[in-house]
């Protein structure tokens, strides 16, 4: 038996009220059933045995209305899916992770048997449908039970084995997609790393350690290149000068002009 749905935020409230509500409803019931069937029968059977009677059955009444009362069920809708959710469903503690069974005195809008803890939140046990790739999922939203709306330490279903499958397939798939997502990223951060690194080694020279024989062999090869560049530019100096035309009437400046030239490319040499 349901009253319809209530807003989390109440529910801990009726809770707490649904023990006097209880006891309000069938003892005015009471009241109202033997003052009727006093007034009825008393015309027509006087005496004490027959109010007695009524009395009697007028308790029997108030004991299966209690009963049915008592045995009323509380809950909410899901602020996300919509769908009921009974504050009698098994549950554990997000505190202590103690399993609460006994729900008809610690139902998830009292407290823990185990720790005395209050829960602030629910997270809603129902299956929704998902997209085309994942399909059925667990709705998991957070119904808050108080005015803080704290996410941390609440209290969630004892799934059964096919609600805890549908779960567990949807986690791990969420586990695969972003272990693949992490991969990738890691792919192209590398990439880009590579890249990096190759446009600074083609930028930057790195210097070249010689061993002695080679800084040897440098320093030969630049002296015999600059012997026999300064001999062939002399060689070529002195060819131009013997077919120079205004020097064929001054031999004299002729030879001053070619021991010039000699003395330079000896000075070069050494």
């Amino acid at each position: 038996m349901s009253f319809g749905p209530h807003h989390p935020l109440a529910i801990r409230r009726e809770f707490k009220q649904k023990a006097l509500m209880n006891y309000a409803v069938v003892a005015a019931g009471f009241v109202l059933v033997v003052a009727g069937a006093s007034a009825f029968l008393s015309p027509i059977w006087p005496g004490f045995f027959p109010l007695l009677s009524a009395d009697a059955v007028s308790l029997g009444l108030a004991y299966i209305c209690l009963k049915g009362l008592e045995g009323r069920e509380i809950g909410f809708s899901c602020t996300k899916c919509k769908k009921w959710i009974s504050v009698n469903t098994p549950w554990v503690c997000g505190v202590c992770g103690a399993s609460n069974s006994n729900v008809d005195v610690f139902p998830f809008c009292n407290r823990c048997e185990s720790c005395t803890d209050l829960p602030k939140a629910y997270k809603c046990h129902h299956v929704v449908s998902g997209d085309d790739d994942v399909g059925s999922v667990p709705c998991e939203n957070l119904n808050f039970l108080s005015q803080d709306r704290q996410e941390t330490n609440y209290a969630y279903c004892l799934q059964g084995k096919s609600e805890a499958s549908v779960s567990n397939k949807h986690e791990e798939k969420m586990r695969k997609r972003k272990e693949q997502s992490e991969e990738k990223e890691q792919k192209i951060a590398l990439a880009l790393l590579d890249a990096k690194l190759k446009a600074a080694r083609a930028t930057v020279k790195v210097p070249v350690v010689k061993s002695p024989r080679e800084r040897m062999q440098e320093d030969f090869d630049k002296s015999m290149g600059a012997l026999f560049s300064s001999e062939d530019i002399a060689a070529a100096q002195i060819a131009e000068l013997e077919k120079d035309p205004k020097f064929e009437n001054d031999p004299s400046g002729k030879e001053r002009r070619k021991e010039w030239i000699n003395n330079w490319a000896r000075r070069n040499i050494q």
